[in-house]
C-alpha cells in the first residue's frame, strides 16, 4: 500500500513541477514582448520595424514546435526541461548585455523557441501523468497558471521598469529557482 501511495505521490509532485515549469515559460513570454517593445522604442526604432521583428520572432514557434514531439522521444522530460530553463537563464543573461535591435530580435527568436519548448513539453508531461478522472481540471488548471503567468510578466514590468535591466534579473531569478526542480 505504501509503495501505490508513493507511487501517487509522485505523480503529483511531477505534475506540480511541470505546472512550475509552465508558469515560468508564460512569465517569460509576459515579460519579452512588452518589454522588447519598449525598448526598440526607446532606441527610435519606426513602429513598422518593430513590427517585422515581432513577426520574425512569431514565426519561431511555428518553425520549431513540429520537432518537438521528435526531440521528446529521444530524451527525458526532465532533463530536457532542465536545459531549456538553463539555457533561457543564458539568454535573460544575454540580454543585459545588448541593447541593440538585431540581437535583441535573435535572442527573441532563440527565447521562443525555447518557452515554446517549455510551454509543448510540461503540458505533454502533465497530459502523460495526469489520471485520466483528473485530466480536465489539472489542464485547466495549467491554462490558469499560464495565463496568470502571462499576465504577471506585465506586472513585473510596471513594477520593476523596463529601462533597467532589474526586470530582467528578476526572471532569471524565476528561472533559477525553478531549475532545482527538474535536478530532483
Amino acid at each position: 500500500m505504501t509503495r501505490h501511495k508513493d507511487f501517487k505521490a509522485s505523480i503529483w509532485i511531477s505534475i506540480a513541477i511541470a505546472l512550475v515549469c509552465g508558469f515560468a515559460s508564460s512569465i517569460g513570454f509576459g515579460i519579452l514582448a512588452p518589454l522588447f517593445t519598449m525598448r526598440m522604442d526607446d532606441l527610435k526604432i519606426s513602429n513598422a520595424e518593430i513590427g517585422v521583428m515581432v513577426t520574425i520572432v512569431g514565426l519561431a514557434p511555428l518553425v520549431f514546435t513540429p520537432f518537438v514531439p521528435n526531440f521528446m522521444a529521444r530524451v527525458s522530460v526532465k532533463p530536457a526541461l532542465a536545459i531549456a530553463i538553463s539555457l533561457v537563464i543564458a539568454l535573460y543573461a544575454l540580454l543585459t548585455q545588448f541593447d541593440g535591435p538585431l540581437m535583441w530580435t535573435f535572442l527573441r527568436f532563440l527565447f521562443a523557441i525555447l518557452l515554446t519548448f517549455l510551454f509543448v513539453a510540461s503540458e505533454s508531461w502533465i497530459l502523460e501523468l495526469a489520471p485520466e478522472k483528473y485530466r480536465g481540471r489539472v489542464l485547466g488548471l495549467y491554462a490558469t497558471i499560464f495565463s496568470g503567468g502571462f499576465g504577471l510578466g506585465g506586472v513585473l514590468i510596471s513594477i520593476f521598469g523596463y529601462q533597467s535591466n532589474a526586470t530582467i534579473y528578476v526572471a532569471i531569478a524565476i528561472n533559477i529557482l525553478v531549475l532545482p526542480l527538474l535536478l530532483m
